[in-house]
């Protein structure tokens, strides 16, 4: 079954967005502060480019398209993952204290939905559901340590640049809806895989326009000195300071002492 002409026009649409995300990203040099964030993009870029020739060579509901669908729907997801923390460690790294905070608290809390996350699966394994079911998992797990870094980042008053802010958004609104879509689809995988792709795809698209919203409006943040940094090089400082007015001291006495 190949794809129909509104839902080729639907396919088309997205990928000049997904392309425009990316010349965006490029052009403001997105990947000098988010590096895998970036990465991210084109890989879902590329991958749109592959689904969209498969779709039209074997059409929507062939073997190929699955397999090819799960496989890098898992390296996407892993990316995303990846991109979360690359945008927790961008956030904590003027603070110290507040990336000590972060740095035991949500790998704590991404374990332990990663473990439920493979219980959960695990009983159906064998079968395409259970890869909705992993999915959710892993989609919530994503969602719950957004929500954990934004609740912590507000109890310690800490800054978010405006760019994190929207790049956080679109992550954060895409995993709520792929676990409310799973939730949903888990009980009727094998009538509605299509509709529930086409549903998961245009919630991509929003956090799609949720980043490019932030590309076009938003600064890029520059990498800041943090305040750790700045008090040992005000103490070394302090210490050159206080060596070179010994050494002055010292040269004053011995020239007293002077014939």
């Amino acid at each position: 079954m190949h794809l129909t002409t509104a839902q080729t026009i639907v396919w088309y649409s997205g990928l000049a967005l997904e392309l425009l995300v990316c010349f965006f990203a490029l052009r403001r040099k997105l990947y000098r502060e988010f590096p895998i964030f970036t990465a991210y993009l084109f890989l879902v870029a590329a991958r749109s480019i592959v689904v969209f020739g498969l779709y039209h060579s074997s059409g929507f509901r062939s073997r190929a398209v699955l397999y090819f669908y799960w496989i890098t729907e898992v390296l996407q997801l892993c990316m995303r993952l990846a991109a979360i923390g690359e945008l927790a460690w961008v956030v904590s790294r003027p603070y110290p204290g507040f990336r000590a905070v972060l740095k035991w608290v949500l790998p704590g809390i991404a374990l332990a939905l990663l473990l439920r996350a493979g219980f959960a699966a695990a009983p159906r394994a064998r079968w395409w559901p259970g890869n909705v079911i992993l999915e959710r998992e892993l989609e919530l797990t994503a969602a719950v340590v957004l929500c954990v870094l934004l609740a912590l980042s507000r109890l310690y008053e800490v800054e978010l640049q405006a760019l994190v802010r929207y790049l956080a958004a679109g992550l954060l609104f895409y995993s709520l809806f792929q676990v409310a879509n799973n939730i949903i689809s888990q009980h009727r995988w094998h009538s509605n895989f299509h509709d529930w792709a086409v549903v998961r795809t245009g919630s991509f698209y929003v956090s799609l326009l949720i980043w490019l919203a932030g590309l076009v409006m938003a600064q890029i943040p520059l990498p800041r000195v943090t305040p750790a940094d700045v008090e040992q090089q005000r103490e070394v400082m302090n210490q050159g300071t206080e060596a070179m007015d010994k050494t002055m001291e010292q040269m004053r006495r011995f020239r007293k002492r002077l014939p």
